[in-house]
């Protein structure tokens, strides 16, 4: 009978460490991901960005904390055709990622999320400081055009709310809000309630 125990104590104490071994292998990936750099950036790669924001995203929604999604994207950015042009465009790139992160602080979250399109996570900020933010962005990428590669940038936000879905959905209001304008000349913020409202 003590054998019958002592075996059935001996196989949960077994399973029990394995589930932790599992637990943190997901957790390790998980940080893994999220602490991966871009190439070129030196910012947060797309799986990164995502995962990070994500996490803020289900964090906001469950606490009713201020979460503002910065889609910024430059659509004549041209695809470099030689060695020379590709680096030229990189150094553009690399400018541009190192103003934007000084204008962010420590607890944001900013990303570089495809070619010519960077992600940012304004946390614990208010609409109205958010719509500050969003200025001074537009100011600082208007400032990056020393280099020929960057054209007009395009600043699309969604403010996370308790009615807000998904992160994929929140992004694809960001999508939605600069779509008119990719062919303009100029630079524009674009905020995704407001191009709702217009629909």
């Amino acid at each position: 009978m003590l054998d019958v125990v002592f075996l059935i104590v001996i196989l949960l104490l077994l399973i029990s460490i394995a589930f932790l071994l599992i637990q943190n292998h997901r957790q390790r990936t998980l940080i893994k991901s999220i602490s991966t750099l871009d190439s070129v950036t030196q910012l947060k790669s797309s799986t990164s960005v995502i995962e990070e924001l994500d996490i803020m995203f289900q964090s906001a929604k469950r606490y009713h904390l201020p979460l503002t999604i910065i889609m910024l994207k430059l659509p004549k950015l041209k695809s470099p055709d030689d060695e020379q042009s590709l680096e030229s465009t990189n150094k553009a790139l690399q400018f541009l990622a190192n103003k934007v992160s000084q204008l962010l602080r420590t607890t944001d979250i900013v990303g570089r999320f495809s070619y010519n399109c960077f992600l940012i996570g304004l946390t614990h900020t208010n609409t109205h400081d958010a719509r500050a933010v969003n200025e001074r962005l537009l100011e600082q990428t208007n400032n990056a055009k020393i280099f020929d590669t960057l054209g007009p940038s395009l600043i699309g936000v969604a403010h996370i709310s308790s009615e807000s879905k998904s992160l994929k959905h929140s992004l694809k209001l960001c999508v939605d809000a600069i779509k008119p304008f990719e062919d303009s000349s100029e630079s524009h913020v674009e905020y995704a309630h407001e191009a709702i409202s217009k629909n």
